[in-house]
């Protein structure tokens, strides 16, 4: 069994290193000290995945230590406004990371991107966006991690410069789902989701992009995490006027998927992956995504914030999506914004999302259909009821 060090070490070791103490508040120790206390025991990660993993925290701590001074060095941050943000809820493998890139076409649009996001100081300038030296940086980071592996790429593509989720941002509060994705952690992952204070970690998530459009802003942001759909109560009590688009796709489709994504993303930090105990736990995992979800939006209140997605039209008719979605927002449909969509949706959206070469069955996983109608029994009870004219009542073919 390998030993990690301490949050006390790691914290003062980037404290010495960046010259800096201000961590904008101490709620990350909690998930710090339960990471590395847990890790040990569960994780099973193999040697050079320990030393990469050490790595990673390293970076996310001397990331937040150099945003956070820089926010009390320049006032100015905090007054920036965040206004009618769009946020991509839905279960993983519905279509959220193809929805993103769509709406990152529309020059209106500002989305968090990998190297932004763990690269934070200082914050990005527009005229330089596309060719900071820190892009390179952030590449060569997931080169040596392993990220950019022909098997991981096919259930995912990262790179430095493709949109991104959230959860890079929230991995600064250590409390998401990125670190039980990474490694078997389930006392973490039950933290994460059920005690960790979501109001403190969405108000870090605010600083982050505050700091972000500083010298780079858009009309409004888009992101995306299907974490999102965990708190969606925290997210709107952080911003009021968020519009949420709900990705909806049968969760048969989707849960064979997701299992082998992150099964072969575990395979970076550690070479005892369980692929059956990856696919149990993810299960119970995202039916309680979809449950939240569904309990929230009894609420009218919140239910008016939603605009629900369905697969197989974000796929075949990407278009007629995006016309339904600015007309019920009335977000402006210009011609920049009409040409920068039709761009993405002609070149570009099958080179970067289409996942030929992904292949996986719900067996493969020890996954039964009925097995997985169970899990979501809520979810499917709701969407039956309450959204006719989507396909999600056809389990998978």
């Amino acid at each position: 069994m390998h030993t990690v060090p301490g949050a006390a070490e790691l914290i003062a070791a980037a404290e010495r290193d960046t010259g800096l103490s201000n961590w904008g508040g101490q709620d990350f120790r909690v998930g710090l000290e339960l990471f590395l206390d847990e890790a040990p025991r569960h994780a099973r990660m193999s040697g050079p995945g320990r030393e990469r993993m050490l790595q990673r925290i390293d970076g996310l701590l001397r990331n937040r230590l150099r945003l956070i001074g820089y926010r009390s060095e320049h006032p100015e941050v905090a007054e920036q406004r965040i206004e009618r943000p769009i946020f991509i809820l839905g279960l993983p493998r519905s279509g959220t990371s193809n929805l993103l890139s769509l709406l990152a076409s529309d020059p209106a649009h500002r989305v968090p991107r990998m190297w932004e996001m763990y690269r934070s100081v200082p914050p990005p300038q527009r005229e330089t966006y596309g060719s900071d030296p820190r892009i390179a940086e952030v590449q060569a980071a997931l080169v040596r991690e392993g990220f950019g592996s022909e098997a991981l790429q096919a259930t995912h593509p990262f790179d430095a410069q493709l949109p991104e989720e959230c959860a890079f941002i929230f991995e600064h509060t250590f409390a998401t789902m990125t670190f039980p994705a990474y490694v078997n952690l389930p006392e973490f992952a039950n933290y994460a989701l059920n005690t960790a204070d979501w109001r403190a970690i969405y108000g870090y998530h605010r600083q982050v992009l505050q700091h972000l459009q500083t010298n780079y802003a858009g009309d409004r942001w888009v992101l995306k995490t299907p974490e999102h759909g965990h708190f969606i109560k925290d997210l709107l009590a952080t911003y009021p006027d968020a519009i949420l688009l709900y990705t909806h796709r049968h969760p048969t489709q989707v849960m064979s998927s997701l299992a082998s994504n992150i099964t072969e993303l575990r395979k970076l930090w550690s070479d005892e992956v369980d692929p059956q105990e990856v696919a149990s736990f993810f299960l119970g995992v995202q039916a309680e995504q979809t449950r939240r979800m569904v309990s929230c939006r009894e609420d009218p209140a919140i239910d008016r914030h939603f605009l629900d997605i369905d697969f197989e039209d974000l796929t075949r008719r990407p278009m007629a999506v995006m016309e339904k979605l600015y007309r019920h927002f009335d977000l402006p449909l210009n011609d920049a914004a009409r040409g920068g969509l039709q761009h993405y949706v002609d070149h570009l959206a099958r080179k970067t999302h289409g996942h030929g070469g992904h292949k996986h069955q719900l067996a493969d996983y020890g996954y039964e259909p009925e097995q997985i109608e169970r899990a979501f029994a809520p979810y499917l009870s709701w969407f039956a009821e309450h959204r006719d004219g989507f396909l999600l009542k056809q389990a998978a073919a």
